[in-house]
Order: C-alpha cells, then structure tokens, then sequence
C-alpha cells in the first residue's frame, strides 16, 4: 500500500563499474553536472486535484527547508483516462527544488 505520508528520501553514495570511460560518478565534476532535486507525489484520483496535489507538494518542501525551483512541473500519466474511471486515474507529478538557503541562486 502507497505511503499517505511524504517524506525525505536520502540517496547515497554507491560504487560503479566503468567500462571504456572516464569521470567519477561520486566526484564533486560529475555530481555538479548532474545534480539536482525534485519534489515527487504519486497521485491517485481526478486530474482535476493536481492543483492541490501541487500545493500539499511545495508546503512540504518549505516545512523541510526547499523552495521550487521554478513554476515548471511535470506531470506523468500513467493512466489513461479513456478506459479508467476519474477516482482511479494515476499521475506522477514532479517540479524542480532547491535549498531555500540557496535562494539566491535562481
């Protein structure tokens, strides 16, 4: 059963196999060019909820120290709405964050 809760999830360092390659994927080069941070809702019901999906999202990031990014989101489909009723429709939906210690930065 999905978490009805958010939460923080935390990815960490791993080992890697490079084959015909160059770089580290842990070293700091790599990291800066790759890095970044989302704010991700499984969402299940209407279309019509995502603004408030999207709300319940962005408080939560300010409850935990980020701030949006951008307004620009994404909003992934996996159902389709003409075979699946309105209260069983599934989204993923995403929008790009940042520390809000990082404000400064936009």
């Amino acid at each position: 059963m999905p978490k009805t809760q958010p939460g923080i999830v935390e990815v960490r360092r791993m080992a890697f196999l490079m084959i015909n390659g160059s770089g580290d994927p842990n070293g700091g080069e790599f990291v800066k060019a790759t890095e970044a941070l989302y704010s991700l809702s499984y969402a299940v019901g209407s279309f019509d909820d995502e603004p408030e999906s999207f709300a319940r999202m962005e408080a939560f990031c300010i409850e935990h120290g980020y701030i949006r990014a951008s307004k620009i989101h994404r909003e992934i489909y996996l159902s389709d709405p003409r075979k699946t009723g309105p209260t069983k429709l599934k989204t993923v939906l995403r929008f790009p964050v940042i520390s809000a210690d990082a404000r400064t930065c936009i």
